[in-house]
Protein backbone atom coordinates (compact mmCIF):
# COMPACT_ATOMS: atom_id res chain seq x y z
CA UNK A 1 0.00 0.00 0.00
CA UNK A 2 3.03 2.51 0.44
CA UNK A 3 3.95 1.75 -3.08
CA UNK A 4 0.56 2.53 -4.34
CA UNK A 5 0.42 6.09 -2.42
CA UNK A 6 4.29 6.67 -3.72
CA UNK A 7 2.83 5.46 -7.51
CA UNK A 8 -0.14 8.43 -7.17
CA UNK A 9 2.73 10.72 -6.45
CA UNK A 10 4.65 9.63 -9.53
CA UNK A 11 1.51 9.49 -11.65
CA UNK A 12 1.01 13.36 -10.72
CA UNK A 13 4.12 14.09 -10.84
CA UNK A 14 3.51 13.08 -14.59
CA UNK A 15 0.69 14.92 -15.03
CA UNK A 16 1.32 18.25 -13.14
CA UNK A 17 5.17 19.15 -13.40
CA UNK A 18 6.02 17.51 -16.49
CA UNK A 19 2.50 17.47 -18.20
CA UNK A 20 2.96 14.16 -20.33
CA UNK A 21 -0.16 12.78 -18.95
CA UNK A 22 -3.56 14.32 -20.44
CA UNK A 23 -6.92 13.84 -18.90
CA UNK A 24 -7.77 10.86 -21.74
CA UNK A 25 -5.91 8.38 -23.66
CA UNK A 26 -5.66 10.53 -27.38
CA UNK A 27 -3.73 9.83 -30.67
CA UNK A 28 -1.21 12.29 -28.81
CA UNK A 29 -1.32 10.80 -25.14
CA UNK A 30 -1.71 8.81 -22.44
CA UNK A 31 -4.40 9.21 -19.91
CA UNK A 32 -3.89 9.18 -16.30
CA UNK A 33 -6.18 6.82 -16.15
CA UNK A 34 -4.04 4.12 -18.10
CA UNK A 35 -1.08 5.21 -16.13
CA UNK A 36 -3.59 4.85 -12.50
CA UNK A 37 -4.72 1.63 -13.54
CA UNK A 38 -0.86 0.11 -14.06
CA UNK A 39 -0.61 -2.49 -11.37
CA UNK A 40 2.46 -1.39 -8.85
CA UNK A 41 3.81 -4.90 -7.07
CA UNK A 42 6.54 -5.03 -4.44
CA UNK A 43 8.70 -8.50 -4.77
CA UNK A 44 10.99 -10.10 -3.20
CA UNK A 45 14.51 -10.82 -5.54
CA UNK A 46 13.41 -14.29 -6.46
CA UNK A 47 10.03 -12.89 -8.07
CA UNK A 48 12.26 -10.11 -9.72
CA UNK A 49 14.58 -11.94 -11.36
CA UNK A 50 12.25 -14.79 -12.47
CA UNK A 51 10.31 -11.89 -14.60
CA UNK A 52 13.44 -10.77 -15.44
CA UNK A 53 14.63 -13.90 -17.17
CA UNK A 54 11.01 -14.09 -18.37
CA UNK A 55 10.85 -11.37 -20.42
CA UNK A 56 15.00 -11.17 -21.08
CA UNK A 57 14.40 -9.57 -24.77
CA UNK A 58 13.58 -5.72 -23.31
CA UNK A 59 15.77 -3.19 -22.27
CA UNK A 60 16.95 -5.29 -19.45
CA UNK A 61 18.32 -7.98 -21.48
CA UNK A 62 21.95 -8.22 -20.58
CA UNK A 63 22.25 -5.04 -18.41
CA UNK A 64 25.18 -4.19 -17.07
CA UNK A 65 23.35 -3.40 -14.13
CA UNK A 66 24.59 -5.33 -11.33
CA UNK A 67 20.45 -5.84 -9.31
CA UNK A 68 17.49 -5.07 -10.71
CA UNK A 69 15.44 -3.22 -8.53
CA UNK A 70 12.48 -2.92 -10.89
CA UNK A 71 11.02 -3.76 -14.01
CA UNK A 72 8.15 -2.58 -16.59
CA UNK A 73 6.47 -5.44 -18.03
CA UNK A 74 4.37 -5.41 -20.97
CA UNK A 75 2.43 -7.79 -23.73
CA UNK A 76 3.86 -7.21 -27.17
CA UNK A 77 1.81 -8.40 -30.41
CA UNK A 78 3.84 -11.15 -31.47
CA UNK A 79 3.72 -10.34 -35.34
CA UNK A 80 5.21 -6.99 -34.63
CA UNK A 81 6.80 -6.92 -31.46
CA UNK A 82 4.53 -3.83 -30.94
CA UNK A 83 3.33 -3.05 -27.20
CA UNK A 84 0.24 -3.58 -26.82
CA UNK A 85 -0.27 -2.19 -22.71
CA UNK A 86 1.48 -2.88 -19.71
CA UNK A 87 0.45 -5.38 -17.59
CA UNK A 88 2.39 -4.37 -14.14
CA UNK A 89 5.46 -2.68 -12.75
CA UNK A 90 7.74 -4.61 -10.10
CA UNK A 91 9.58 -2.99 -7.45
CA UNK A 92 11.90 -4.61 -4.90
CA UNK A 93 10.87 -4.84 -1.88
CA UNK A 94 12.69 -3.82 1.02
CA UNK A 95 14.08 -0.33 0.01
CA UNK A 96 13.47 3.32 1.64
CA UNK A 97 10.69 5.08 0.32
CA UNK A 98 12.90 7.67 -1.76
CA UNK A 99 14.78 4.57 -3.29
CA UNK A 100 11.57 3.32 -3.93
CA UNK A 101 9.68 6.38 -5.46
CA UNK A 102 12.63 6.97 -7.54
CA UNK A 103 12.40 3.20 -8.94
CA UNK A 104 8.80 3.33 -9.77
CA UNK A 105 9.46 7.46 -11.51
CA UNK A 106 12.05 5.14 -13.75
CA UNK A 107 10.11 2.48 -14.15
CA UNK A 108 6.61 4.83 -14.90
CA UNK A 109 8.44 6.29 -17.69
CA UNK A 110 9.38 3.02 -19.47
CA UNK A 111 5.43 2.18 -19.25
CA UNK A 112 4.64 5.84 -20.38
CA UNK A 113 7.22 5.39 -23.49
CA UNK A 114 5.00 1.56 -23.75
CA UNK A 115 1.69 3.22 -24.17
CA UNK A 116 2.23 6.68 -25.66
CA UNK A 117 1.38 6.09 -29.58
CA UNK A 118 4.01 8.28 -31.06
CA UNK A 119 6.38 5.88 -29.58
CA UNK A 120 4.97 2.83 -30.40
CA UNK A 121 7.01 2.00 -33.34
CA UNK A 122 8.49 -1.57 -34.62
CA UNK A 123 11.97 -0.51 -33.74
CA UNK A 124 12.19 0.33 -30.06
CA UNK A 125 14.30 3.08 -28.92
CA UNK A 126 18.24 2.60 -28.81
CA UNK A 127 18.74 1.39 -24.90
CA UNK A 128 20.95 4.67 -23.92
CA UNK A 129 17.94 6.77 -24.91
CA UNK A 130 15.29 4.69 -23.36
CA UNK A 131 17.45 3.65 -20.00
CA UNK A 132 18.65 8.00 -20.33
CA UNK A 133 15.17 9.26 -20.20
CA UNK A 134 14.48 7.08 -17.47
CA UNK A 135 17.19 7.89 -15.19
CA UNK A 136 16.25 12.09 -16.25
CA UNK A 137 12.59 11.44 -14.41
CA UNK A 138 13.96 9.37 -11.92
CA UNK A 139 16.65 12.43 -10.76
CA UNK A 140 13.81 14.80 -11.51
CA UNK A 141 11.43 13.07 -8.87
CA UNK A 142 13.60 12.77 -6.08
CA UNK A 143 14.45 16.63 -6.57
CA UNK A 144 10.75 18.23 -7.04
CA UNK A 145 7.91 15.22 -6.91
CA UNK A 146 8.08 14.34 -2.88
CA UNK A 147 7.21 15.97 -0.45
CA UNK A 148 9.75 18.54 1.56
CA UNK A 149 10.84 16.80 4.60
CA UNK A 150 9.68 18.14 7.69
CA UNK A 151 12.58 19.83 9.34
CA UNK A 152 11.07 19.07 12.83
CA UNK A 153 11.51 15.53 12.37
CA UNK A 154 14.94 15.66 13.96
CA UNK A 155 17.71 13.21 13.19
CA UNK A 156 15.07 10.99 11.38
CA UNK A 157 14.64 14.17 8.87
CA UNK A 158 18.36 14.84 9.44
CA UNK A 159 18.89 11.01 7.88
CA UNK A 160 16.02 10.85 5.33
CA UNK A 161 17.25 14.44 3.42
CA UNK A 162 20.90 12.73 3.70
CA UNK A 163 19.62 9.41 1.87
CA UNK A 164 17.37 12.00 -0.22
CA UNK A 165 20.32 13.66 -1.39
CA UNK A 166 22.19 10.20 -1.45
CA UNK A 167 19.73 9.07 -3.94
CA UNK A 168 20.14 11.95 -6.15
CA UNK A 169 23.42 11.81 -6.50
CA UNK A 170 23.53 8.45 -7.22
CA UNK A 171 21.16 8.86 -10.44
CA UNK A 172 23.43 11.64 -11.77
CA UNK A 173 26.69 9.72 -11.46
CA UNK A 174 25.22 6.09 -12.11
CA UNK A 175 28.54 4.37 -13.64
CA UNK A 176 26.76 2.34 -16.89
CA UNK A 177 26.55 2.38 -20.86
CA UNK A 178 23.54 4.73 -20.35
Amino acid sequence: QDAQALWTKVVHFFEGPLGLITEVDTANGVSRKSMSDIPVLVVGSDALNDNLKQHSTGVHYQSSQIMTRGLCLSEHCPTSDEALGVTAILCLSGLPADLTASILAHEAMHAWLKLHPNFRYREQLPLRVEEGLCQLVAFLFLNDGLDPLEEDEGMIGFYAEEERQKQSLENESIPSDV
